[in-house]
């Protein structure tokens, strides 16, 4: 099985200038039309084009140039090495989202390096899978927590990072933090007790002093200053 488009015309071999468009690639047909059929059944997706994928073709899917591409990214490469520059050609157009089987933290936070939006095992539920990719979706980024939590080990990169951030009032670096770990900022205003305006103020100021410019940034700064320790 190939691409397999909803509601997009017989002859369209990219996507659609007016939908936008998820893609799951993976080489287990199974698997990959189970997500399918899981998107096609919820409200939330119905206004996606679903396309399923088996071929695991970085040039195909980079002309198709989805909105949201679920992938294992260990089907199209097993160096840590290279992961930035295979997969540089879609993450600057596209969502990705690792969907992977088990990994250790450490390519986890290559694979968020590498720009990934969000990272997350094979083994969620299709309702979390679903919620993951609604996130993502509205510009959220999602590392799953069994992910979140290692070791950093301490070297130039992290202690100049370290120097820079104490710059940072704690209560910007608490919401830096919480936008790392994907929280919307009315859930952070909620877990600070403050309102949602004072949040954004506070992630607009700790941006300027760290000339963060996304949240792509934000979670790699993150992860490099050990804050999802």
């Amino acid at each position: 099985m190939q691409f397999e488009l909803k509601n997009a015309p017989e002859n369209c071999g990219v996507r659609t200038s007016f939908r936008q468009t998820i893609a799951i690639s993976d080489t287990n047909p199974v698997l990959s039309e189970s997500i399918r059929q899981i998107f096609l059944r919820d409200s939330h997706l119905s206004e996606y084009v679903i396309i399923s994928d088996t071929s695991c073709d970085l040039q195909r899917l980079q002309t198709i140039s989805p909105d949201i591409l679920i992938l294992d990214p260990w089907q199209y490469i097993y160096s840590q090495d290279l992961i930035s520059k295979t997969f540089f050609c879609l993450t600057s157009k596209t969502s990705v989202i690792g969907y992977c089987p088990e990994i250790s933290a450490e390519d986890a936070r290559t694979l968020s390096l590498a720009g990934f939006r969000a990272i997350l095992p094979k083994t969620v539920s299709g309702e979390e899978l679903v919620r993951i990719v609604c996130a993502v979706a509205f510009g959220g980024v999602y590392l799953h927590e069994s992910y979140a939590i290692y070791p950093v080990e301490l070297d130039a990169k992290t202690e100049k990072s370290q120097e820079i951030h104490s710059g940072l009032t704690d209560r910007e670096i608490d919401v830096l933090r919480h936008v790392a770990l994907g929280c919307s900022m009315k859930e952070i205003a909620a877990l600070l007790k403050i309102s949602t305006k004072t949040v954004d103020t506070y992630k607009n100021r700790a941006n300027r002093k760290l000339n963060l410019r996304s949240k792509t940034d934000i979670v790699k700064y993150a992860i490099k200053s050990g804050w999802l320790n």
